[in-house]
């Protein structure tokens, strides 16, 4: 995950421009959004629905504003959960687009603006030694990997030192639709064993972030 993240910002820095950037007339250029806040969850299986409590959240949107109305993005997150004893580590990489809404309040709480996204997400569960969930099996970790859906509703504002600030409000759905079973070898992840569990799991997710514009 670091690495991708890393990746990204190596690969669009010298895109980046250098012309400032105000919430409240979106001006051509990329630029990159990073933020931390927490995230509650529900995940359903065959049997039954969990509640996955409060976790973390972070996120990176990596984004290209085309003009004053619309922005395509690149983005990720990471969500950390609980569900009984298991701990859920679910990581969402996405594509979107962004637009500014109509503001109430004259811009005092900053600008609005709305954002959709589609992508993958890839979701591990930690098993802490139980191995109930694997029919016996010696498996330490449950990968599962699908579709996922969302969108989000924000604000973005400046300060009087010129600096972008952002709050945000999320949902996302995320359909698990492949199982792979996980040793540890040492410090080395290994796929034991694999299937297809279409319709049989999924997750809904709800996140709040608070973070900056990074450039």
């Amino acid at each position: 995950m670091k690495a991708f993240i890393i990746g990204l910002i190596l690969m669009i820095s010298p895109l980046a421009y250098s012309q400032d950037f105000f919430p409240y007339n979106w001006s051509k250029g990329m630029h990159l959004f990073a933020g931390v806040g927490g995230n509650t969850a529900l995940f359903s299986d065959q049997d039954g629905t969990y509640d996955g409590g409060l976790g973390l959240n972070l996120k990176t949107d990596i984004t290209y504003f085309i003009n004053e109305d619309w922005a395509i993005e690149i983005g990720s997150s990471v969500g950390f959960n609980r569900v009984s004893n298991y701990l859920l580590w679910d990581t969402l990489f996405t594509v979107g687009v962004r637009t500014p809404l109509p503001s109430l309040t004259d811009y005092q709480l900053g600008q609005p603006y709305g954002r959709l996204f589609v992508g993958r997400a890839p979701m591990v569960i930690f098993l802490n030694g139980d191995h109930s969930k694997t029919n016996g099996e010696n498996v330490d970790r449950l990968q599962f990997d699908g579709p996922v859906i969302g969108g989000a509703i924000g604000t973005m504002h400046i300060t009087s030192k010129g600096r972008v600030w952002f709050t945000e409000l999320g949902v996302a759905y995320h359909e698990l639709k492949q199982q792979s079973d996980i040793r540890m070898d040492g410090e080395v992840p290994v796929i034991i064993s694999g299937k297809n569990v279409d319709g049989e799991s999924s997750i809904y997710s709800l996140s709040f972030t608070v973070g900056i514009m990074a450039f």
